[in-house]
């Protein structure tokens, strides 16, 4: 009898082990997901791929976004460098 009684204690103690494992798993930080107008042209391009990839094309409305926001990246880059030559030319 007193066998038995061990039995549940050291399930107990085989239950409460993977909890003190799962601890530290818990106190480290997720990576914290960026936000479409943060991401840079390249971050941006790695997504869309990502994206084509797992959802099998680009028609959702987060892949329609990405795509907005790097056709805004696009359209703000050359009038940057437009702009910087204009200053070294006056």
């Amino acid at each position: 009898m007193n066998e038995e009684a061990k039995k549940p204690e050291e399930k107990k103690s085989a239950e409460e082990k993977p909890k003190a494992e799962e601890k530290p798993k818990a106190e480290e930080k997720p990576k914290k997901k960026k936000k479409i107008n943060f991401l840079s042209l390249k971050e941006l391009e790695k997504k869309i791929e990502e994206v084509q990839q797992k959802m099998g094309g680009l028609s959702s409305s987060y892949a329609q976004q990405l795509l907005k926001r790097k056709e805004q990246l696009l359209q703000a880059k050359p009038k940057q460098a437009s702009e910087g030559t204009k200053d070294n030319a006056a």
